[in-house]
């Protein structure tokens, strides 16, 4: 089953959302992060690579910042691909320890 899910922006637009369910609980249980979560990464600054490994359909890899205080911030890396308009989830994680200084570089930002 696919699931939907949108967010609003702070500036009125809707970003869309769509995921696998049984996905999404795999990816909770093993990197404790529910795509629900990972989606919010997108109504801030996120870092995007294209995926270079072939998997028959165009993926990205974004990064962003989870948490409020400056103190709490951890870096994620969510791989989603388009599809009908919409954002697909595919995996959310921490992001590796090169991946957070990678984005701390590109953003000056101090993050976990």
């Amino acid at each position: 089953m696919r699931l939907f899910h949108a967010l609003e922006t702070g500036d009125g637009e809707t970003l869309e959302f769509e995921w696998d369910d049984a996905k999404a609980l795999e990816n909770r249980r093993k990197h404790r992060l529910s795509f629900e979560e990972a989606a919010t990464i997108f109504l801030a600054d996120v870092l995007t690579i294209e995926d270079a490994a072939a998997y028959g359909e165009m993926r990205e890899i974004s990064f962003g910042v989870l948490g409020q205080s400056p103190e709490a911030l951890v870096v994620i890396c969510v791989v989603h691909t388009e599809r009908n308009g919409r954002t697909r989830i595919i995996s959310a994680r921490k992001a590796t320890p090169h991946e957070r200084k990678e984005f701390n570089v590109h953003y000056g930002k101090t993050t976990h």
